[in-house]
């Protein structure tokens, strides 16, 4: 079965949004990718991550 884990990639490394796939670090894992949006600029990303804090305090409450 197929499985779906929020992520962005940044700097060729994920990381993860949500919940964190359980995955053996020492061995290799097939994935796909799917660019779901345009990319933002840093001064965007940077305005966002308030909203994206914010976001996941009221989540883990």
């Amino acid at each position: 079965m197929l499985k779906t884990f929020n992520a962005i990639l940044k700097n060729n490394s994920i990381q993860w949004l949500d919940q964190t796939p359980d995955i053996n670090l020492d061995s290799s894992v097939k994935v796909k990718i799917t660019f779901l949006e345009e990319e933002i600029s840093t001064s965007e990303t940077k305005s966002n991550g308030q909203k994206m804090t914010d976001a996941l305090n009221k989540l883990s409450k």
